[in-house]
């Protein structure tokens, strides 16, 4: 049985993802952290040009379905905000 490699992106979730995304779904419901997803899509360029406008139109879609669970985006920095 092959080791798991924590530090990377299997071929076979991102198979499974791009499945999704071709249904329209999200990556939501995988737990991927961005910076192993962008460094799938710096080793394999041609899925990175079929999966980035799926992960944002269909994130999009989803943000006009549930307004009140907007999508956070994979590349946008994150803010912390700090109550007074």
């Amino acid at each position: 049985m092959p080791m798991r490699s924590e530090n990377r992106l299997s071929d076979e979730k991102a198979s499974r993802m791009m499945i999704a995304l071709r249904n329209g779904e999200t990556l939501r419901k995988f737990p991927v952290r961005s910076h192993r997803l962008k460094a799938y899509f710096g080793a394999h360029p041609d899925y990175a040009r079929e999966a980035e406008p799926l992960i944002e139109a269909n994130a999009k879609a989803s943000d006009e379905i549930w307004p009140s669970m907007r999508t956070v985006s994979l590349w946008a920095p994150r803010t912390r905000v700090i109550s007074r």
